[in-house]
């Protein structure tokens, strides 16, 4: 009996260890189909959200988007004029236009900038740009400042191709009241056009060398939305952009109203080669070849800037315009001097003097008359950059 009981012992833990053994190898086989059946889940999940993401991020709303650069200033200024307090009229002891009014609060300029560059990845692009204040734009009124279409088109190393309302390819100085040395602009700058309306082509042709050539609907800053003649100009530059220093050829040549042609031809020289010092000559020669004004109007202006600190540093420029024409003879002189210091990573404040000199008296005086040949200005502003 001993022997029976302990046979049916032995086979039952015998079953009891198949069964177990059993089981474990069905649970096995279920854990290793659920995991293949994820690992096919995660494969459709992947591949259905590719063609989403390659959708948001290359030619949608995304793309756009993240190519976009918006950015911005604003710039406010106090004025103060030695000639202007008495003049009813608003019109100040002093050249620059911008700021006119003496002992004077003002907004110099608002603006907000949208670039969507054309490049290799993006061949399409635009520029829109939008200021108010007294520097360029003028009033609380917004205007319309720069609106421009580009396209990169892959020839050679491309050729970019604009058209719209763009600013000047002449002048060292810019109406960017953030991107100059001093607060305001010098007297070389009036004999320069700020703004054109037309279309133009621009290529590199070494790493150093580009070339631009325009067509534009008038030379100086008017018919900006509008062409009131077929008359046009054409419009050009070649620059050479070194490791520590550049130059360009600018001009514009064509008709400026009443069967006038005007010729400006500009150079640009610029200099960055010293750790603190930055550099920049102009030379602009302004040419009517009819008219009252028939003859040259020369300009040269020189400025510089030393840094003093990380956060700060000191401008000077220096300036003469000499007209020789038809209509008038005459020489005016302009020194100024302006300090800069970063207050925030988005905060500036500058500081400046600034002289103006006229050989034949002809700067206003406090009376709105001309009659003064010294004009003398300082001026504090703050810009708020985002």
């Amino acid at each position: 009996m001993r022997s029976i009981g302990t046979t049916i012992a032995i086979m039952a833990a015998g079953l009891l260890l198949f069964s177990q053994s059993a089981f474990a190898s069905d649970v096995e086989a279920e854990l290793r189909q659920m995991q293949d059946r994820i690992a096919q889940l995660e494969g459709q999940l992947e591949s259905g959200t590719a063609p989403l993401q390659e959708r948001e991020s290359g030619s949608g709303l995304g793309a756009l988007i993240e190519n976009t650069d918006i950015n911005g200033w604003a710039a406010a200024s106090y004025n103060y004029n030695f000639e202007g307090f008495e003049n009813s009229a608003g019109t100040a002891n002093n050249r620059p236009t911008s700021h006119g009014t003496s002992n004077s609060f003002q907004i110099d300029q608002a603006w907000i900038s949208i670039d969507n560059p054309a490049d290799e990845n993006g061949r399409a692009g635009a520029h829109l740009d939008l200021t108010a204040g007294a520097a360029h734009g003028g009033g609380a009124g917004i205007a319309l400042y720069e609106a421009s279409i580009s396209y990169l088109a892959p020839i050679g190393d491309g050729i970019m191709v604009e058209g719209g309302i763009m600013p000047t390819l002449i002048g060292a100085e810019v109406d960017r009241t953030n991107a100059n040395f001093n607060v305001t602009r010098g007297i070389v700058w009036d004999l320069q056009p700020t703004l054109n309306t037309g279309a133009r082509l621009s290529t590199n042709l070494t790493d150093e060398v580009s070339v631009t050539l325009g067509v534009l609907n008038d030379q100086a800053t008017r018919d900006l939305l509008g062409d009131t003649d077929n008359e046009k100009a054409i419009a050009g530059q070649v620059a050479w952009a070194g490791e520590d220093c550049g130059a360009s050829f600018n001009f514009s040549w064509g008709d400026n109203r009443g069967d006038v042609n005007r010729f400006i031809g500009d150079v640009v020289l610029t200099y960055d080669g010293m750790e603190d010092v930055s550099m920049w000559f102009d030379y602009t020669v302004v040419s009517d070849d009819d008219g009252v004004a028939e003859g040259e109007t020369h300009g040269i202006a020189a400025a510089a800037r030393l840094a003093l600190a990380d956060d700060m540093g000191v401008a000077v420029r220096g300036e003469a315009v000499i007209v020789d024409n038809d209509a008038l003879e005459t020489e005016t002189y302009s020194l100024t001097v302006t300090g800069d210091k970063s207050l925030t990573d988005h905060l500036t404040a500058k500081a400046e003097v600034r002289l103006d000199f006229d050989a034949d008296d002809g700067l206003p005086d406090d009376k709105g008359a001309a009659g003064e040949d010294v004009a003398a200005l300082i001026l504090a502003q703050l810009i708020y950059e985002f």
